[in-house]
């Protein structure tokens, strides 16, 4: 006869279905909502069109804006790493045209660590160098594939040109609108947090193992997560509200020239007050 046993749960202590409504974490770094998007205190309306993106990944990297010095430095930096080694460009070439940017992205991120010189070290600098390395050569590993799947060659990057114009003319962009450059530094802006939705969840899971940056990465990119980023609320979630608004109000802005526009350091009037954070779908 079989020894049947009972199992008793308290009811109270079982999260919701989904994690609706749980507070999974704080953060300082940014708070986004539907009508709301800020980064370290300050709103997404002041750097959308004062900025470049290097200043606002190095904003969330560093807590604050780089003075010129620092800016140039971090520039410097991306620059260095985004050419693709052999290895990983010929990863690329043998990859199917039928992948999706997500597939490629997974599979060249997880290759390029057995390449990285900081691989095995958790230390937090070892850490900053991966990221900056990462965020450098995402942009060449997707344009390297977009021409791929054109049938072309791919171009190497631009030492002369910063994140978003390098990625236009590594992926022809530029050829087919003329404020490509433009509107890429604003999305990318405006995409740099994507506050606790499902991918960045599984991110922090696996990053609370102590795992290497890369494997934090990939679980990103890993089969349920790249479902969870191409899921209609997910997709609608990244484009609404105020990142939509502020995106439309940049198209429109034809008139200001660059050095305007770039006249005037964006001003943290917004404290750095934690944010609750719940786990978004």
């Amino acid at each position: 006869m079989c020894d049947t046993r009972t199992v008793a749960v308290e009811r109270e202590k079982v999260a919701p279905r989904g994690l609706e409504g749980v507070v999974a974490t704080t953060t300082a770094i940014s708070s986004v909502s539907d009508n709301f998007l800020q980064y370290r205190g300050y709103r997404i309306e002041e750097l959308v069109g004062k900025a470049e993106y290097e200043e606002v990944a190095y904003l969330l990297l560093n807590g604050d804006l780089p003075n010129k010095e620092e800016l140039r430095d971090f520039k410097a930096e991306l620059t260095k790493h985004r050419t693709l080694s052999p290895f990983l460009r010929e990863i690329l070439r043998q990859m199917s045209e039928s992948g999706t940017p997500m597939d490629v992205l997974r599979t060249v991120i997880s290759a390029s660590a057995v390449e990285d010189p900081g691989e095995g070290d958790n230390s937090h600098e070892a850490e900053y160098r991966k990221a900056i390395r990462l965020t450098a050569k995402l942009p060449t590993i997707l344009a390297t594939y977009i021409r791929r799947r054109r049938g072309e060659q791919p171009v190497t990057p631009d030492p002369t040109l910063g994140h978003a114009a390098n990625f236009a003319r590594m992926a022809g962009l530029d050829e087919a609108h003329s404020r490509a450059a433009e509107i890429l530094n604003a999305c990318f802006i405006l995409q740099a947090e994507h506050g606790l939705n499902a991918s960045t969840f599984a991110a922090r899971i696996t990053a609370a193992t102590l795992a290497e940056r890369r494997r934090s990465h990939r679980s990103t990119s890993s089969p349920a997560s790249v479902t969870a980023c191409t899921r209609p609320r997910t997709r609608a979630r990244s484009s609404s509200g105020s990142s939509r608004r502020t995106l439309r109000r940049t198209g429109r802005d034809r008139s200001t020239s660059k050095s305007r526009r770039r006249s005037s350091r964006p001003s943290r009037r917004h404290g750095r007050a934690c944010h609750r954070r719940r786990p978004r779908r």
